[in-house]
Formats: structure tokens, C-alpha cells, sequence
């Protein structure tokens, strides 16, 4: 029960870790388009551990706000600095 509660919260924490630094890669280095295929990545991740029972629909908006708010203050940044570079 306690693993199962651990990995329940893990993964999508994970998720947004693992997201988080590619949205940092990409919006730093490519920028344009590919900051958008980050937060879809991002948003396909966790429907399908909704889909999966591994989460539920509480904690898929959750991380739906979260992740997608910290997406778009790293893309964000990345874009600021960008223009200041250039």
C-alpha cells in the first residue's frame, strides 16, 4: 500500500522533473516551435497514467496546473534570455 501510494506520487513528479529539463535544453539552445513539444509531451505523459489507473482525475488536474505553469515560466526565461543574447 505505502509503495503503491510512493509510486503513485513519483511518476508524475518525475515527469515534470524530467520535462522540466527539456523544456530548460530546448528553450535555451533551440527555442521557436520546440517549446511546444515539451509541455505536449508533458500532457501525453500524464494522460496516459490517468488512462492507466496510476493516477486520478484530482491529481491529473494538479499536475496539469503545475507542470504547466513551471513549463511556461522555463520557456518563458529561456525565450527572455534568448532576445537578450541576441
Amino acid at each position: 500500500m505505502l509503495m503503491e501510494r510512493l509510486t503513485n506520487w513519483l511518476l508524475p513528479a518525475f515527469a515534470i522533473i524530467i520535462m522540466l529539463a527539456a523544456q530548460y535544453f530546448v528553450s535555451y539552445n533551440k527555442g521557436g516551435y520546440w517549446r511546444l513539444i515539451v509541455p505536449a509531451i508533458f500532457i501525453i505523459v500524464l494522460f496516459s497514467l490517468f488512462f492507466v489507473n496510476i493516477i486520478d482525475i484530482a491529481s491529473l488536474i494538479i499536475y496539469l496546473i503545475i507542470g504547466g505553469l513551471l513549463l511556461l515560466e522555463q520557456g518563458y526565461k529561456g525565450q527572455k534570455k534568448s532576445k537578450e543574447n541576441n
